[in-house]
Formats: structure tokens, sequence, C-alpha cells
């Protein structure tokens, strides 16, 4: 018997065999895939939304999450003050270098690891 179209969490296109895979289970395999590729994307993005907030938040003066998105999303209403001194001119600048680098590091070692499979593949 034939598998019918994917509809939904179970079977990976790993699971299927090749004898039986027709163009609209694999059509709806892919889409599957790539909507939980979009979620785990979604999910990593927020984390580090809120890993940002969290980093700019913690400090010797303790402010809380709240009062970092306000003055990051009220800024002309906090200009000039201690609290808008302590989040956009300290920590978020070593809160964006500390993203770069990692960034950074990320892509050097990206660039490191491709060339090395691409020549054992």
């Amino acid at each position: 018997m034939r598998p019918g179209p994917y509809t939904g969490p179970g079977p990976s296109i790993r699971d299927v065999p090749i004898a039986e895979l027709t163009s609209a289970n694999t059509v709806h395999l892919y889409r599957g895939a790539q909507g939980r590729r979009a979620l785990v994307m979604l999910v990593a993005v927020a984390a580090l939304g809120l890993a940002v907030l969290v980093d700019v938040a913690i400090g010797p003066s303790s402010i809380r999450l709240a009062e970092v998105w306000d003055v990051l999303t009220h800024r002309d209403q906090y200009a000039g003050t201690a609290m808008y001194a302590i989040v956009v001119d300290i920590r978020l600048p070593m809160t964006l270098t500390a993203l770069t680098v990692g960034a950074s590091l990320g892509l050097a070692g990206a660039g490191l690891y491709v060339p090395a499979a691409v020549r054992k593949g």
C-alpha cells in the first residue's frame, strides 16, 4: 500500500522507501520540513532577543526588563537620564559587540568546516 500525502507530524522523507515516494508526498514532506525549520529559526531569534534584553538588564545597577524595554522603545522620554546612559551608552554597545564577535567566530568556524566537509564528501 502506498503512503498518502503528508498530513502532519509523522514520517520524514528518510522514513519513506524510495520506491514509494511520489511527487505529492515528497512536496508535503518538504513543506513539513520547511515549517519546522521556520519554527526553529523563529524560536532562536526570540531567544536571542530575550538574551539581549537580559544581558542589558543585568549589572551592578539592577534594571528591570520592562524598564530596559521602555528605554529602548521610548528613547526620547528617557534622554538625559541615568538609566538612559546606563542602558544605551554603556550596556547596549557591549552587548552588540558581544553579538558581533560571536557571529564572527561562528562564521569563521563555518568557514573552516565547510571546505573540509566538501573535500570529504
